[in-house]
């Protein structure tokens, strides 16, 4: 334990104060049932015009679940609390979502409301403001699909009016960012099905504050996953399909969406694939193509902005698109889905995937979790095995490294990388046939370039400086110590791996890695 306290100091060093002071909070207050949260509710209710959602399904037969990839079938009753998959699996089934599920008749839907709020009203299931937060918001669009269903279920709407009350005094400020910003958007959401002007004026407030924060001049969402990217997204343009007109909150959430769906097109690969940068996978938010089509249902336009202030960069040429991570930790005070991957790059050639993110396929604090937030993980270089960040824990980050761009043109990005004594710099170059990777330390000790390849390239030659692939393109290296092609596993999803190869190139001051046309 004593050894660990240095890393827990470097990893405290960056929280807010009031983080501080909130985790504390929360760990000497012990959660109440929902029971006590019951209050008489006051206006009349009024159903919101929300905008359709594409419906998956995960309810796939009786009391038959299938989340993040993992199916479980319960016998009879479905226990609210169950953990065999982990506490993200758990989370899944109590925010609700498959409540959109079409094929589900209203007579079960309503026996799982009414049986997961006797779970909370009693205190078997824990009260957390983050699946609160996302389960009032499914319950809001199901009453809100039905205005009958709102005098049916006098019971459903009064436990809902109650998990607001208890969210109301719990917003997240111990995590901060996409917690808390999904707070604010349940509290403005149930706020207008209540007309509770309380809960509105605070949830306005907060994104207000929020949305300048957390949306970057370039448009990103400033944790730098994609996927949160989209999953925020989402919560901005149904705001918009029910906020009025007239709401100074209105016009600034239109301008945020328009810059976020420029950073995301620019993002999205040929394909309609996002990059798995940092805490990234398929199959958990809407695609840039079903968010795209909801923003022209609510006459939102993109605006276009040059990649900056994520630290994403782009290059291009006829059959190639790099996207290039050149970004330390951010933000500071909230890194839980943030990678030790700097300087990685992501390679679509023709429209395909090549060099990929080996992506996220888990939550849970496992080797596998380690690894994928691993510098090794990465396209990028370890030096002494040494990872650039320092990732733990699951969600937690110590020592960060500095990274910065140096020289930036159309054809040409230079950055560099600096942690705990060593200097990694990288030159990205494009021209019509090629793109070259230039890469430098300042020590020589058991340096690794890796390029991870997607499940569906096929390696067709390799000799002691090349390697061929099927998508015709080949890549030299020149000043190297030679380089191996081992398996690795790709993360399809959740849950979901397949095997891929990846090449480890070895090298001592520096390297250089040529992809060009066969």
């Amino acid at each position: 334990m004593l050894l660990q306290f240095p890393r827990l100091l470097r990893t405290i060093w960056y929280l807010k104060p009031g983080q501080v002071i909130f985790q504390i909070k929360n760990k000497l207050l012990h959660a109440k049932p929902l029971s006590k949260y019951k209050q008489r509710m006051g206006s009349s209710l009024s159903p919101l015009t929300l905008i359709a959602i594409p419906s998956q399904v995960i309810v796939v037969g009786p009391n038959h679940f299938k989340l993040l990839n993992q199916t479980h079938s319960f016998a009879e009753k479905i226990d609210w609390n169950f953990n065999g998959y982990g506490k993200l699996w758990n989370y899944n089934l109590q925010y609700l979502n498959y409540l959109n599920q079409k094929n589900l008749s209203e007579e079960i839907r309503v026996s799982w409301i009414r049986d997961l709020y006797d779970s909370l009203n009693s205190g078997h299931v824990k009260l957390e403001p983050y699946p609160v937060s996302l389960r009032i918001m499914s319950l809001i669009r199901f009453l809100s699909n039905d205005e009958v269903r709102i005098g049916r279920y006098d019971d459903i709407v009064e436990n809902l009016y109650s998990e607001l009350t208890f969210l109301n005094d719990n917003y997240e400020h111990h995590i901060l960012g996409n917690h808390l910003i999904e707070n604010a958007f349940a509290m403005l959401m149930g706020g207008y099905f209540f007309n509770n002007q309380e809960w509105k004026v605070k949830a306005h407030n907060t994104l207000i504050v929020q949305l300048k924060e957390q949306i970057l001049e370039d448009g990103a969402h400033f944790e730098l996953s994609p996927m949160y990217h989209q999953i925020i997204l989402f919560r901005v343009l149904e705001t918009l399909s029910y906020l009025p007109k007239g709401e100074t909150l209105f016009s600034i959430l239109k301008t945020k969406a328009g810059l976020m769906l420029g950073w995301l097109g620019e993002m999205t690969f040929p394909n309609g694939d996002i990059p798995h940068f940092n805490d990234s996978a398929d199959g958990i938010a809407l695609t840039t193509a079903e968010l795209f089509s909801i923003a022209d249902s609510l006459n939102v336009n993109s605006t276009i902005v040059a990649l900056q202030d994520s630290g994403y960069r782009k290059l291009e040429n006829d059959s190639c698109v790099l996207i290039a991570d050149i970004k330390g930790i951010s933000p500071a005070y909230q890194p839980g889905h943030n990678h030790a991957d700097h300087l990685s790059f992501i390679l679509f050639v023709h429209g395909k995937p090549f060099i990929v993110d080996p992506g996220t396929s888990t939550y849970e604090v496992s080797s596998r979790r380690q690894w994928e937030r691993s510098t090794k993980a990465h396209n990028t270089v370890t030096v002494n095995s040494k990872d650039q960040s320092e990732v733990w824990g699951g969600f937690r980050v110590g020592r960060r490294a500095g990274v910065k761009v140096l020289v930036q043109d159309r054809d040409m990005i230079s950055a560099c990388a600096e942690y705990s004594g060593i200097k990694h710099n990288r030159v990205f170059s494009i021209n019509s046939d090629s793109i070259s990777i230039f890469d430098s330390v300042n020590s020589g000790d058991r340096t690794v370039s890796r390029f991870f390849l997607h499940p569906s390239v096929r390696i067709l030659s390799s000799s002691d400086s090349k390697i061929a692939f099927d998508n015709n393109l080949s890549v030299r290296f020149e000043n190297v110590n030679g380089f191996q092609i081992k398996d690795y596993e790709y993360a399809l999803g959740f849950n979901r791996l397949l095997k891929a190869k990846v090449i480890e190139v070895y090298f001592t001051l520096n390297c250089k890695s040529i992809f060009s046309k066969v």
